[in-house]
Formats: C-alpha cells, sequence, structure tokens
C-alpha cells in the first residue's frame, strides 16, 4: 500500500514539473515578440507631393504589395471587421464562438468549409507559410494569434492584415488593391468600393473584378445591406452604394517617372517608398513637350533627352523626365535616366566663372576682356562662330558665350580654385586633378549630370532668394531619403556679382521660335544659359526666372554626335516651353548692399579717369578690386587740324593740341575695328617726327600667336598646303614688305596676309613698312 502511494505521489510530482514546465515554455513563447514585417518583398513606389501614386515597381516576387503605412481608412475597417470578424475589437486573437461555428459546419458538411480564422489568425498566414490544414495547424495558429494580440494594438494588426491582405490576381494589400482597381488612393475611395474590396481576400482566386462580376456584386451589396442593419452607415448611403458599378479590369499602374525610381532605388537601398514633392500635372506636361521635341528631331538621329524642374529657394524638384517615353526612341537607348547621366558640360559652367571673377574683382561687369587666336600651353581655343572682336565688355563675352574670354579668364583665376568653387555648388563629377581638366574645363572639358547642374544655378539663384538665411546646395527629390546637402559659404560669391551675372544672362538672344518676346508685356525674365560638347554630341539649355530653375539636356544616350544638335536650337525651345507652363515669378531684387556706384569708362568698362571722355556711373560689386584705370584711354598729341600726330621734336608747344584717344595695340585693333564702326585708329605721325620714340609698337603679329608653332597641312591630293601669316599695322593702308630667312617674298596692302610653305624648322621673319618700321620674329615650322 505505501509503495503505491509513493509511486502515485512519484507520477503527479512528474506531472506538475511537466506541467510547470509547460507553463513556463508557453510563457516564453507568450513573451516572445514576433515581428510583425515583410522583409525585402514589397513594391518600389514613388509618391507625388499630395501622396498620389507617381510610380510603381513590382515586388521581388512578382507581386504588386505596396510598402504598409500607419493608417487604414476607417469605412474600410468597418468593412472588413463586419465580414470577416465581427467581434475583432473583443476577442485576444482567437474567437470560441468562430471556432465551434466552424467546427459545426465542416461536420455538416463533411470536409472542411470553413477555419473560424479571426483577422489576427489569417494575418499569422500572412506571416508564415501555411502547411496542411490539420488540427495541429490550426492549434499553431491560435497560440500565434494570442501572442501577437499581447504585444501588438488592434489598429497595428488590422493595419498588417489591409496591407498584406490578397486582392486577385497578384495585387496584395489595400493600397495596391485600390490603384489597381480604381486608379485611385484608398483614401479617396467610397463606401462602395470599400466594401468590394474588403469582401475580396475571402475568396481572391475566385472572386476579384475581371472574373464572377454577379457573385462579386452579391457579396459587396451583401455586406452594405450588413453594415446598415448595424446602424454603421445610413439609409441614403446604403441606397446610393448599391447603384455603383464594379469596376472594369484592372488599370495599368502609373509609370511616370521610371528612370528616377530606379536611381533611388541604387541611391537608397533600404527604402521602397519614396515620397517626394514632384508635381503630377507639371511632370506629364513636361513629358509631352519633351516627347514632342524629340519627334521633331528623331529624324535627325537625336532621340535622348531629359528635364529637371526646381523651385529654385527650396530646391524642390517638381518635374523630373529622365528619357523620351516615345516608342520610336527605343533604339536610342530611351530607357537609360539621362538626367542622372554624367555628359560633357560645353559652356554651361562659364556663368559660374563669370561670378567668381567679379566677386574677387579681376573684372568689373562691362569691363573689356580679351577675344583673340590664342595660344596657350599647347592650348589653342577658338570662338564656336570663328570670329573675334579682339576685346569685348565681360558680360556680352558670358551673353554671346565666347570661348577665348572665358580661357583666358579661368587661366587668371585658376583652375584648382575654380574647381574647388565646382565642387562647393555640388558638381560631385569632378574626381580627377586640375591637371586631367586643364583650361579646357570651361569648355566642356569636364562632365557633370543634368541634375547636379540643374542644382548648381539653383543654388546660385538661391543666394538672391535667400540672401540673410544659410543656403543648402543642389536639389531634394524625396522627403524621407535623408539627402545630405551642405551650405554655402557666408562669403562663397557677392551678391552684386551674382546679381551681375544673372542680368548678363538675361540678355542672350532666344531661340528663333522665341524672337520678338520683348513685346509682350507678360513674357517673363529669364537668366538662361546654352552650352554644345565637342562634336555635337550634348545640348544643354539650363535658366531660371527667380521662382524657377529648368534644366534640360537633349543627345543620344549612346553618346553619339550629329550635326545640329546645339544647346539653342535643340535644348533652349525644350526649356522656354517649360516655362511657358510655370506660373509668373517675380524677377531678383538687386542687393543693394552687396554693391557700390562707381564711374566707369563707357568705352572700356574700367574706372575712369581724367583721360576718359565719355564715363557712366554704375553699380558694381562691393569688393576689393584688381584692375587699375582705364588703361586704353590716352593723350595724344595732334595737329590742330587733327590729321597727323606730333611731339616736341617737330612742333612748338603752341603749334599742338592733346585729345584723349581710345589706343588700342595693333592686333587688338585689327579685330576691334571690325565690329565697331565708331573705332578710329590713331592718325599717323607727322613726317618730320618719325624719328620720335612714339613710332612704336605699329606692327603685331596676328598669326601664328606669340611662342606658338606652326603646322603646314597636307590638301586633299595629298600635295604640300601652305600657312598664312597674318599681320596687324596700326595703319592699315599702310604697304609692308615680307622676308623670309632674308628671302623676299612680297609686299601686302591693307590686307596683311602671306602664305608660306617653309621646312621644319625655326626660320626668321622680318616684316618692314614704307616708313621703315620693322617687326621682326622668330617662327617654329613644326613637322
Amino acid at each position: 500500500m505505501a509503495k503505491r502511494a509513493y509511486m502515485v505521489h512519484t507520477i503527479w510530482k512528474q506531472r506538475g514539473r511537466l506541467f510547470i514546465l509547460s507553463l513556463f515554455l508557453v510563457g516564453l513563447f507568450l513573451l516572445e515578440k514576433e515581428p510583425l514585417v515583410l522583409t525585402g518583398k514589397y513594391s518600389a513606389i514613388l509618391t507625388d507631393k499630395r501622396g498620389n501614386l507617381f510610380s510603381a515597381r513590382l515586388a521581388s516576387d512578382g507581386q504588386w504589395r505596396f510598402p504598409p503605412v500607419d493608417s487604414v481608412p476607417s469605412l474600410y475597417s468597418a468593412c472588413l471587421t463586419m465580414y470577416e470578424d465581427r467581434d475583432f475589437q473583443h476577442h485576444p486573437g482567437v474567437n470560441p464562438f468562430s471556432l465551434g461555428r466552424a467546427l459545426f459546419q465542416n461536420i455538416r458538411a463533411g470536409r472542411v468549409v470553413s477555419g473560424g480564422s479571426t483577422i489576427t489568425m489569417q494575418v499569422v498566414k500572412m506571416l508564415h507559410t501555411p502547411g496542411s490544414r490539420s488540427i495541429w495547424q490550426k492549434i499553431g495558429e491560435m497560440a500565434r494569434a494570442i501572442r501577437l494580440e499581447i504585444h501588438y494594438t488592434k489598429a497595428e494588426i488590422l493595419a498588417f492584415h489591409a496591407h498584406h491582405a490578397p486582392f486577385g490576381g497578384n495585387v496584395v494589400g489595400l493600397e495596391a488593391a485600390a490603384w489597381r482597381y480604381f486608379g485611385r488612393s484608398p483614401h479617396h475611395l467610397t463606401l462602395s468600393e470599400f466594401a468590394m474590396l474588403a469582401v475580396l481576400p475571402n475568396q481572391p482566386g475566385l472572386v476579384h473584378p475581371g472574373r464572377n462580376r454577379k457573385l462579386l456584386a452579391q457579396k459587396r451589396n451583401n455586406l452594405l445591406k450588413e453594415l446598415y442593419n448595424n446602424r454603421i452607415i445610413t439609409a441614403i448611403d446604403f441606397e446610393l452604394a448599391l447603384l455603383e458599378p464594379l469596376p472594369s479590369q484592372p488599370q495599368p499602374l502609373p509609370h511616370m517617372a521610371p528612370q528616377l525610381l530606379q536611381s533611388l532605388l541604387q541611391e537608397h537601398p533600404g527604402i521602397a517608398r519614396f515620397e517626394s514633392n514632384l508635381d503630377q500635372t507639371l511632370q506629364r506636361r513636361c513629358q509631352e513637350v519633351l516627347d514632342r521635341h524629340i519627334g521633331k528631331h528623331i529624324g535627325n538621329q537625336i532621340g535622348s533627352g531629359a528635364i529637371v524642374v526646381a523651385r529654385a529657394a527650396t530646391g524642390e524638384v517638381l518635374a523630373y523626365i529622365g528619357n523620351t517615353q516615345l516608342v520610336d526612341a527605343k533604339e536610342f537607348g530611351s530607357w537609360n535616366n539621362m538626367a542622372a547621366t554624367p555628359r560633357s558640360t560645353g559652356s554651361v559652367l562659364k556663368p559660374f566663372l563669370y561670378a567668381s571673377m567679379l566677386s574677387e574683382g579681376h573684372i568689373l561687369p562691362h569691363s573689356l576682356v580679351e577675344d583673340l587666336p590664342y595660344y596657350l600651353g599647347g592650348y589653342a581655343p577658338k570662338n564656336y562662330s570663328h570670329t573675334y572682336d579682339g576685346l569685348v565688355p565681360a558680360s556680352l563675352a558670358l551673353s554671346r558665350s565666347l570661348n577665348v574670354p572665358a580661357v583666358l579668364m579661368l587661366h587668371k583665376f585658376g583652375v584648382n580654385k575654380f574647381i574647388d568653387r565646382l565642387q562647393t555648388l555640388g558638381m560631385s563629377t569632378l574626381d580627377k586633378p586640375a591637371s586631367h581638366y586643364g583650361l579646357s574645363l570651361i569648355l566642356g572639358g569636364a562632365e557633370c549630370t543634368l541634375y547636379e547642374l540643374t542644382g548648381m544655378y539653383a543654388s546660385m539663384a538661391r543666394l538672391l532668394l535667400r540672401p540673410f538665411q544659410p543656403v543648402e546646395t543642389g536639389l531634394h527629390i524625396a522627403a524621407n531619403t535623408n539627402e545630405t546637402r551642405s551650405l554655402l559659404p557666408s562669403s562663397f560669391l557677392n551678391l552684386g556679382a551674382v546679381y551681375h551675372t544673372f542680368n548678363s544672362m538675361e540678355e542672350v538672344a532666344r531661340p528663333d521660335n522665341q524672337t520678338g518676346w520683348q513685346s509682350f508685356s507678360s513674357s517673363r525674365k529669364v537668366a538662361w544659359k546654352t552650352g554644345t560638347s565637342f562634336g555635337y554630341r550634348d545640348a544643354w539649355a539650363v535658366g531660371f526666372d527667380g521662382g524657377f530653375v529648368v534644366g534640360v539636356w537633349m543627345g543620344n544616350a549612346d553618346g553619339t554626335g550629329r550635326e545640329g544638335l546645339v544647346g539653342v536650337e535643340v535644348a533652349a525651345p525644350v526649356m522656354f516651353d517649360i516655362f511657358n507652363l510655370l506660373p509668373q515669378s517675380q524677377w531678383f531684387e538687386p542687393p543693394q548692399w552687396a554693391m557700390k556706384t562707381v564711374v566707369t569708362c563707357v568705352k572700356s568698362g574700367y574706372p575712369a579717369f581724367d583721360f576718359c571722355p565719355e564715363t557712366d556711373s554704375i553699380l558694381v560689386p562691393n569688393v576689393d578690386w584688381q584692375l587699375g584705370p582705364c588703361p586704353y584711354h590716352k593723350l595724344l598729341t595732334l595737329t590742330p587740324s587733327r590729321e597727323y600726330q606730333v611731339n616736341d621734336a617737330c612742333t612748338a608747344p603752341h603749334e599742338r593740341i592733346t585729345v584723349p584717344w581710345f589706343l588700342l595695340p595693333p592686333v587688338h585693333a585689327h579685330y576691334f575695328a571690325k565690329t565697331h564702326a565708331w573705332f578710329a585708329t590713331p592718325p599717323p605721325f607727322r613726317a618730320d617726327c618719325t624719328g620720335s620714340i612714339e613710332t612704336k609698337q605699329l606692327m603685331s603679329l596676328i598669326y601664328p600667336p606669340a611662342g606658338s608653332g606652326i603646322k603646314i597641312p597636307v590638301e586633299l591630293d595629298g600635295q604640300k598646303g601652305k600657312a598664312i601669316l597674318q599681320l596687324a599695322h596700326s595703319e592699315p593702308d599702310t604697304r609692308v614688305f615680307w622676308y623670309w630667312d632674308d628671302q623676299f617674298l612680297g609686299f601686302t596692302d591693307t590686307y596683311h596676309e602671306m602664305a608660306i610653305s617653309p621646312l621644319p624648322g625655326n626660320h626668321n621673319l622680318l616684316v618692314t613698312d614704307e616708313d621703315g618700321n620693322q617687326l621682326k620674329a622668330t617662327i617654329r615650322v613644326l613637322k
């Protein structure tokens, strides 16, 4: 008897231990918090400034499953709980009454026809791949459901269900279903539409808008009746909801900025939902503009383009067109994102150099800068027109986009320093030493993306729009990507220099289709710049009007050049068409506090002094100048008739007068006189005064430039060609005589050019005029 009692005691003791252990394990199971998330299986989506869908990509498993959001529309919650789980707000994850009802239905049917699952148990199925429908499977779901209820709120569980329930086909989640079936956000759906979506997850493979429509309508209407009977909706709501038709076949999802979405995914791999400031209407119209212009040029084998539009003050991107959507342009690589592809900049960096030169006092807004054929360390820049002015106002050099003045200004400013300035503005593609770019940097020797270039122009405009605030560089697209934007130093650019730069850019001649724009009072002021890369591979246009900045690139994705692919002809018309879509903006106010009034010489643009006959008071950047007084006005001593120059050696004081004269070196005068009818060469010296020291520097070589060599060309027939020597004389009508290695070549009148065809090596050139004045030079002929 005692032995039996001992055995019973031992058994109950073991069972007690097992029970306590079981309770402990169950407690551990219930206390372990299960993540309520599906990792790496969401579609990538881009939304606009109003939260509307802009673009979307399938999830990795081929489903349209949008990243979840925190809230669920209350009407959908009411529909879902009424249809799936009326006691959802009251049970702990498992509903015994539902399980009992399901058991009775299964016994009566002789098979499993109902599972009795709550919404929480359905969430468990979504989190775990379901196995066979067995009692143990059901018990496991119940345990996990209770655990979810312990760690999450009802709202969180309901939201997860809404965002991960199947809605037919490859559509998963409420948001994807709303866009797929109704083309709208869930927050803009009607009661009838919510009711239809609430019944779909129950049998998504059997019932959806494209299949068994009568059964779907019956299920929806029954749910609406239940909502009415339970006084959740009014009679009017009920009757109106019944009248709404079911949607037709699923709609294609918006696909307006596919290249942008792809770029965002590459830059931010951990993010699936990108909330942007894009404007859907503006994006669509910009795409239409680009496609229309590509359609015009596709016959010339120009098949790619890109557009970026942003608010200048904030950098918010309003439209981003990565490429054309024309079907005919697919062969040109229209899937490439050309707004994010580095391309040769052409001339579009010149405004930054002009502003920098003004800021450091190297030039005044209209001071003359050289525009001559030059040879700088093996680099010989040429203007696009292949013509030269000799000297040109700096502002005009910018508005006309002259290459030679820009190269000479960069040479003076310094390539290293200019690269630092561009990098501060946000140009990340400058990743090589200054020696790699050299002076060609200002003419397209570097590459930049349209997105960054547009941001650089916006940053410069922002200096004037927010003069007493910290200024961030660049642009930003998505608010939830934590894009890093650096601040510009307070002394980065003088605001007066920026203002003068914009005014010079506003003077640029517009494309032919914009001729006469000034005659319309409503036409906006636009500061803009174009660029064309070497070989006609890239055409650029960037502009701003005080409120918006617009950047345009046109070309081919593979870099193929085409004749006629020029910024002002191909890209600028696109840019102005985009500006016509934007609201009017107020032009920049002049920053009076950053400028000062200076008296300048009208003809030279330099600070005036006593010898300048015409002066003007203008506002200039308030900086320390590196310029002296006007170097071109000199006092000439003339006969009273002003017919001859004279000096002390040949006249008495009362026989001469002094006259201020705009005097240029011979080479500068040679080109300057061709474009300035008012320019006059000084009178010749009277015959009895020719021995004066003042007669020097009457002649200068134009070609070849000092210090350079020349190459003898080969003609089309293979024969040795000739090089053309060019000379400028202060008195063009004077006859000059040419000698090459002491051999007489001939003489010239007015146009002083001489053809030669010598052997390689160093040669001596002697030129003498009728008065015996001489010019000597050593010319190196290259092999």
